[in-house]
């Protein structure tokens, strides 16, 4: 949930950046968040897999995530977008990201 917050953010933070590309640095920037960003969704994948194994092991649901997400307001801190198809890559259900707030997911 929060971890994958940088899968949100990440291409937002590069669109910024698209109109100062031709400043040497920021180029080098921009070449650098998109690695960061490519690598982020193959981390928060492993990571939604070990999760979903641990729920298997414990048999527990992994609805347990998200209740105590909310249990504790934690939901509503969440950025107002979802980067819907960065989650899908990285693993999450359509279901999951829904109630990570995205008003769609196909």
């Amino acid at each position: 949930y929060f971890e994958a917050s940088g899968l949100d953010v990440s291409p937002q933070i590069i669109k910024k950046l698209e109109n100062k590309r031709k400043i040497p640095m920021v180029a080098k920037l921009i070449e650098m968040l998109n690695i960061i960003y490519e690598e982020e969704i193959d981390h928060v994948l492993k990571g939604d897999r070990w999760f979903k194994y641990l729920c298997e092991k414990e048999n527990k649901s992994e609805d347990i995530y998200f209740e105590i997400l909310q249990r504790y307001n934690l939901l509503d801190k969440h950025r107002p977008y979802v980067n819907v198809e960065a989650r899908k890559e990285a693993g999450f259900s359509c279901v999951e990201i829904k109630k990570l707030g995205a008003k769609e997911c196909r």
